[in-house]
């Protein structure tokens, strides 16, 4: 690892995509919601255009959806929501400004994601505070509409994820209460496996 540049804002709890030298973050904790967006060229980070919702654990625990001139934002913890502030909120970013898009069928937050802004996934448990949720929840999103997707083998939350909407891994992650996991599952587009 080479130290870079640092962001403008620090905080926990972002979003993000892109590649090493076109990176993007949004959203997060400082100790309050944040809407800020940055965008980093491989050696500095510049301001982006804000979120409209701001919130933290929107889009991934770890894995990044989308380019940093096409980004999906999905769901995460926003105060002006009840129960554990879970969102269904989704947004698109087109490298200078969010958009509001299709809600998700289901609330939650620091679930795994992957793939592109018109080809993406979320996965993992969403799970409201202090526990419970959809166990094994798969979303699949085609820039328009999301969709149901196969079960993951464990019901898990923190996940991080890398790959595409049909060849993704998705692997550790956190069982309610606190059980971390070490287990590692394959999506094919259509079902997971162990």
């Amino acid at each position: 690892w080479t130290s870079s540049g640092a962001m403008g804002t620090g905080r926990y709890g972002l979003g993000s995509g892109g590649t090493q030298t076109a990176g993007l973050v949004y959203g997060g904790y400082t100790p309050n919601f944040s809407n800020v967006t940055e965008e980093y060229d491989g050696s500095s980070w510049t301001s982006g255009g804000n979120l409209v919702q701001a919130r933290n654990g929107a889009g991934a625990a770890g894995g990044g959806i989308g380019t940093q001139t096409a980004g999906l934002a999905v769901g995460g913890y926003n105060p002006s929501h009840p129960s554990g502030y879970q969102t269904d909120y989704v947004e698109e970013y087109d490298g200078s400004s969010w958009t509001a898009v299709t809600a998700t069928p289901a609330t939650g937050s620091y679930r795994g994601g992957m793939g592109i802004q018109t080809a993406g996934l979320v996965c993992g448990v969403s799970r409201p505070s202090p526990a419970g949720g959809t166990a094994g929840l798969t979303l699949e999103y085609d820039g328009s509409s999301w969709t149901s997707g196969g079960t993951m083998p464990d019901a898990k939350n923190r996940i991080m994820t890398g790959g595409t909407q049909t060849a993704g891994i998705a692997f550790g992650g956190v069982t309610p209460p606190n059980t971390l996991k070490d287990t590692t599952a394959l999506y094919d587009g259509s079902s997971w496996t162990t």
